[in-house]
């Protein structure tokens, strides 16, 4: 398998979304994988759209994750020349004044957050450390650390992140997640109100902004045209943080909101969000 991403990763852009458009066919129009979860997503998350809105946003939504995965694929082969046009920061500069110091940057599943952060390993004016799940098959999640790793950033297990984040703090490193996963059953959770809906949210990320008392900042992606997206760096928060305060996360929840009904298809929306409710798991 890994043989033949690297392989394929070889061919041109062209080559790889006429491969896009066949597994799109083949996922969307075969298979039909997770349709069942991704009408439900946007359903409750556009109650004021159609029937007909929906499934357009849908078809558009199984377009881009066909490209998303082609892209990722690509990442093996791809020059760093070809992030910096493809992966456009639009505000690089608002970095340069948190030299020195830690900064928290929370993302979202908003495509193409793979190609913007190896961007962003590029441009940084300070080293960059990602957090990530570590996947069941060894190798390929060795295969697929050494891409995100690609120019120099630096992987830390979600499960000891924490611990890695508090400990590497006062290097002045930029610590980047996705964060919007929804929080295990079992965890400590804080819910809101996000896409219309009671939604529960990871605390880790403001836990450990307010012990570090560090910057968050927010990655906005957004796609222009086939293969190319722009990102905007938005401040969430600076310190002090109050400790009796969720306002990190209102902001982040927030922030994604906007992002998503900016583009609506260019959200992982297969991912099963709201697979339970505060009563089931308060």
């Amino acid at each position: 398998m890994i043989f033949l991403v690297k392989i394929f990763s070889k061919l041109s852009f062209r080559a790889l979304y006429r491969m896009a458009d066949f597994l799109f066919f083949l996922t969307y129009h075969v298979v039909g994988y997770r349709k069942k979860v991704v009408k439900k997503n946007l359903t409750t998350s556009f109650p004021e759209k159609s029937e007909g809105e929906i499934a357009i946003i849908m078809k558009e939504f199984y377009h881009n994750l066909c490209d998303f995965g082609v892209e990722v694929i690509k990442i093996h082969s791809m020059p760093k020349e070809d992030f910096l046009k493809r992966a456009k920061y639009n505000n690089i500069e608002i970095l340069d004044q948190f030299k020195g110091i830690p900064v928290m940057f929370m993302t979202s599943h908003q495509f193409n957050w793979e190609w913007a952060q190896l961007s962003l390993s590029l441009q940084c004016p300070f080293e960059i450390d990602y957090i990530y799940q570590k996947l069941q098959s060894r190798r390929f999640d060795v295969f697929m650390k050494s891409l995100r790793s690609k120019f120099g950033a630096h992987g830390v297990e979600k499960e000891t992140a924490a611990r890695e984040i508090m400990r590497r703090s006062k290097e002045g490193k930029g610590f980047a997640m996705v964060a919007d996963q929804i929080p295990w059953r079992e965890s400590k959770k804080y819910w809101t109100t996000f896409m219309g809906q009671e939604s529960a949210f990871y605390i880790g990320t403001d836990m450990l902004a307010k012990l570090t008392q560090c910057p968050v900042l927010f990655f906005a992606f957004k796609k222009t045209k086939r293969g190319y997206y722009e990102v905007d760096i938005e401040i969430l928060s600076l310190p002090p943080h109050e400790r009796s305060s969720h306002n990190i996360i209102e902001s982040y929840a927030k922030a994604t909101e906007k992002l998503i009904r900016s583009q609506p298809a260019s959200y992982l929306w297969s991912h099963n969000r709201w697979k339970y409710t505060r009563e089931q798991h308060p």
